[in-house]
């Protein structure tokens, strides 16, 4: 979700480029989400100041007129029972378990759950072709579960020790002390070779006193991901 701010900015835009003194110029907006996705991004806030930043909180949603879709159409019919409890889950609307009130804890359907990481990978990628693995992906809610399961991926794959491995979007050919040498999987460039050099990477804003860099690859295991990263991606398994 983007902060209130970033609405703000497009708001004076707009008011500059129309020389239009009415909100956006006097142009209609049209904006998608889900409040249910994770809130906008701030740095050290806490959470009143996160909730602060919300486009409800924004001088402009007075003008907004919200629609509702209700039909989820990348959810099968036979689904439909899962989609309202994912819908239920994300307005917080599930029954809390009563021994534990607390902690907010729900009961998960028995069909959500794996006995280990082993099973999860069968799960998604047995069988799975080169072209396959492009349309596919694990989701996690931190970085240490997509680690540990990344690496379960790995083991499984062919000729790993020749440095071939696929990913989302790219299967990796072979690797090099200084390029990566891969296939594009997805898209108009699907079938194209591509050669992915190391770059130097520095953060934006660490609040260091010194500046940071780094030569690295910018690329990472796709096999599994948070959800964070995934949102906006269509996956069919």
């Amino acid at each position: 979700m983007i902060p209130k701010y970033a609405l703000s900015a497009i708001d004076k835009l707009l008011q500059d480029i129309c020389n239009n003194n009415f909100p956006f110029g006097g142009k209609v907006i049209l904006m998608g989400g889900d409040f249910r996705q994770i809130l906008p991004v701030v740095k050290r806030g806490r959470p009143a100041e996160v909730i602060e930043s919300c486009l409800k909180c924004s001088e402009h949603w007075q003008y907004v007129q919200r629609f509702s879709l209700t039909v989820n159409m990348r959810v099968q019919i036979e689904e439909e029972k899962f989609s309202q409890w994912l819908l239920k889950l994300g307005s917080g609307t599930l029954p809390v378990k009563p021994k534990d009130p607390l902690r907010g804890c729900i009961e998960i359907p028995e069909q959500c759950f794996l006995s280990d990481n082993e099973s999860i990978v069968e799960k998604i990628f047995d069988g799975a072709e080169k072209a396959d693995y492009a349309k596919r992906a694990i989701l996690t809610p931190t970085n240490v579960d997509s680690l540990a399961i990344n690496e379960e991926v790995l083991h499984r794959l062919p000729d790993l020790k020749g440095g071939l491995c696929n990913g989302t979007g790219l299967m990796v050919r072979a690797l090099h002390n200084n390029y990566i040498d891969g296939e594009v999987l997805t898209g108009v460039s699907a079938g194209n070779r591509v050669f992915v050099p190391r770059v130097q990477l520095a953060p934006s804003d660490a609040n260091l006193p010194f500046t940071l860099k780094r030569c690295q690859f910018p690329v990472r295991l796709a096999y599994l991901m948070t959800i964070n990263k995934s949102q906006g991606q269509t996956f069919e398994k």
